[in-house]
């Protein structure tokens, strides 16, 4: 069963609990021995695990969770371990998998401030030896984490469609086509003058209203002509 930490002294009142990102880092830095310089390097969740795990002694399965996790699916097992322990100690906050593991820093930057704050209140475990928890994990510790793909990244490798979420597939032109005129009736209809048809007579009379424009003035003038005689 996992026993409880004890309520650290001199902690500041909850709601005036706050730490800027710089300050964030030296904690979790200081904390876990390991030397984080960005928030991006909290994305795999490994990280968010340990947090834990330094607070509340047998909570987290420190041997299932992967600090080398490079992609989305390796993080998602180091998410579920999260999401396990919060479930242990109590905590009811969502936890954003989706956006966590593609790396957003507001998500991640939220999530880290409320463990912060949460943490803050109590004690970490005595004699906690953050190398030797994470020696048992998956392919062992490290005080390095390996560098995350942005998203931006990952697109440009695998050709991944934003808008669709789907790897490895690229939006064909007539696709694009097609979708726009699905959505808003048009294919920018206003982003080009209309043209006007090879052969249309819109806009410009044709021979044959030409020629019978010229005659009726040659015959108004041979009238003004007898008649003037």
């Amino acid at each position: 069963m996992a026993s409880s930490p004890t309520k650290s002294a001199d902690v500041p009142a909850e709601g005036n609990v706050y730490a800027s990102r710089t300050e964030l880092l030296e904690w979790v830095n200081g904390l876990l021995q390991l030397q984080l310089s960005r928030l991006e390097q909290f994305t795999s969740g490994a990280v968010f695990c340990q947090l834990l795990d330094a607070y509340f002694k047998d909570v987290v399965p420190m041997h299932k969770v992967n600090y080398y996790a490079s992609n989305e699916y390796e993080a998602l097992v180091n998410y579920k371990v999260l999401q396990q322990g919060f479930t242990a100690i109590g905590l009811t906050r969502d936890i954003h998998v989706s956006k966590l593991s593609r790396g957003s820093r507001v998500e991640l930057l939220e999530l880290l401030q409320y463990l912060y704050k949460y943490l803050l209140k109590l004690k970490a475990q005595e004699g906690y030896s953050a190398r030797d928890r994470r020696a048992i994990t998956v392919q062992g510790g490290t005080d390095h984490l390996p560098s995350w793909a942005s998203t931006s990244q990952v697109i440009a490798r695998n050709g991944m469609n934003k808008s669709s979420g789907n790897w490895n597939t690229l939006i064909e032109p007539q696709q694009t086509g097609r979708r726009q005129l699905h959505i808003s009736g048009s294919f920018n209809a206003s982003s080009k003058p209309p043209t006007t048809p090879r052969g249309s007579t819109t806009g410009r009379p044709s021979t044959a209203s030409r020629a019978s424009s010229q005659q009726t003035a040659d015959k108004e003038d041979r009238q003004s002509s007898t008649s003037g005689s």
